[in-house]
Order: structure tokens, then C-alpha cells, then sequence
């Protein structure tokens, strides 16, 4: 989608297409759900329509999306002293690796427990809500194209935009409409 319109030939206007869009990517809603939400508006759209709509614009969201996003912080957490993760058998042999290859410390602790997880889990607990309220994925590339709309909505929902802060609901909603603006 160079400088073409990427809304030729779509039978709806831009507007319901990125409201379809910005709605299932960020609130725990159902293709179906949408699909109900729009005929109550008096608007015929099919689930699977949506569904396409989400595959071929959240890609491109977070696409365009990029340049407009804060510097994030270069500062790194190194030499970890205790790893807090949850209960995944998986951890302790990736663990055992890690220290047998000298990647990590060999007095690095692993902690395993249900309800600590660490950072990185708390902040992918979002798409876990977002991921059961559509059902799951059928392809690795359906699921690799919502998860990138899913991660975008997110950073702007938290306010990771320039010029735009957490909370600000009318504004991420014209962001995000502006990043399609010249295609109008």
C-alpha cells in the first residue's frame, strides 16, 4: 500500500472499516460481536468481511503507526540475580541451557511461581483477553497479522504515541484515522 488508496474498491467507507478495525483490535470483542454491533447500526457486515478487514489493515496500522511512537528507554535489565517466571515446564531445561552455554549466571536463581510473573508476562496479559475473545487463531499468519494490530492498539492505548497521552480516547481514535488520512 504505497500511495495508492488502500480503500479502493471497498465497498464501505473508510470510517466503518477503521472503526471495525480499532474496535476488534482493542476491546474484547468477537468478529460476530462487531457484526452485531453493525447491523444495530443498520449496517449488513459479514464476521468474516470484518475479519478480513483486520487482517489486511492492522498490518499496516502498526506500519504506519511506527514513526509516531515515543523513544523507548535503552536501559536494560543484565546479569538477572533471580528469574521470576511462571509455572511453564519449559523454563527449567531453557534455563539449565542457558547456564551450561555461560549465557547466564551460574548462581541465577530460577523462581517459579503461578502468580509472579515477571514483567515481560504482566505486559502480554492484554492479548491473552483480546486472543479468547476471538477465538484463537487458525493460521500462524492470521495470528502473526491481528497480533501485530493488537500490539500497536495497545502502545497507543498507553499512550506510547507522541503528542498523544494514555487515556485520551478521541485523540488515539483520530490517530489512528489520520494514518490513513491521505488515502482519503
Amino acid at each position: 500500500m504505497k500511495n495508492e488508496n488502500p480503500f479502493k474498491w471497498r465497498h464501505y467507507e473508510k470510517e466503518i472499516i477503521l472503526l471495525n478495525v480499532r474496535w476488534y483490535l482493542r476491546y474484547q470483542l468477537s468478529y460476530r460481536n462487531l457484526e452485531e454491533m453493525m447491523q444495530e447500526r443498520g449496517l449488513s457486515v459479514d464476521h468474516s468481511t470484518i475479519y478480513r478487514w483486520v487482517q489486511r489493515y492492522a498490518p499496516e496500522m502498526e506500519k504506519r503507526s511506527r514513526k509516531y511512537l515515543r523513544q523507548s528507554n535503552d536501559s536494560y535489565r543484565i546479569r538477572p540475580r533471580v528469574l521470576s517466571v511462571d509455572g511453564n515446564p519449559a523454563y527449567p531445561p531453557a534455563v539449565k541451557a542457558l547456564k551450561e552455554k555461560k549465557l547466564l549466571n551460574k548462581d541465577c536463581i530460577l523462581r517459579q511461581n503461578k502468580y509472579l510473573n515477571n514483567i515481560i508476562e504482566q505486559d502480554h496479559r492484554f492479548i491473552k483477553k483480546l486472543v479468547r475473545a476471538g477465538m484463537g487463531f487458525k493460521t500462524f499468519h492470521s495470528a502473526w497479522r491481528t497480533l501485530k494490530g493488537y500490539e500497536i492498539m495497545n502502545m497507543i492505548r498507553k499512550g506510547q504515541v507522541k503528542n498523544i497521552r494514555k487515556g485520551e480516547i478521541l485523540k488515539q481514535k483520530e490517530f489512528v484515522e489520520n494514518l490513513f488520512s491521505y488515502a482519503a
